[in-house]
């Protein structure tokens, strides 16, 4: 059950991960083309993805609450609405830690945006 639970949490996931990569795959390549030059812009598109990925996944799949579980309420944690529960906490904690790291990401683009179009408008 318990390694049930660990690849469901790890699918569950990187599913997210991979449909929220999907998502907004546009409007990173778009923000990153804009701001970074062309010869690297490529790369840094990989390492945004990459960052999605392990972010979702660090923080979607919490070991430290699966340990808690296993070593502290054993008994708790083999019921099927605790199992459930912990499918849900791991798809929102999941979009959570995504949301923070694209909210964080496209705040520093539109400050590089903002001091792009300055430098531009300047010339």
């Amino acid at each position: 059950m318990i390694l049930i639970s660990l690849l469901l949490n790890l699918l569950i996931a990187l599913s997210i991960s991979f449909l929220l990569i999907k998502i907004f795959d546009k409007s990173i390549t778009g923000i990153i083309k804009r701001i970074i030059p062309e010869d690297i812009n490529s790369g840094w598109i990989l390492y945004i993805k990459l960052a999605i990925f392990l972010v979702g996944v660090s923080g979607g799949v919490n070991i430290f609450r699966l340990d808690e579980a296993i070593n502290v309420r054993p008994q708790l944690f083999f019921s099927f609405s605790n199992f459930i529960l912990e499918l849900y906490k791991t798809a929102f904690d999941t979009l959570k830690a995504i949301t923070w790291l694209l909210l964080i990401f496209f705040i520093i683009s539109l400050i590089a945006y903002i001091m792009i179009r300055a430098a531009e408008s300047k010339k």
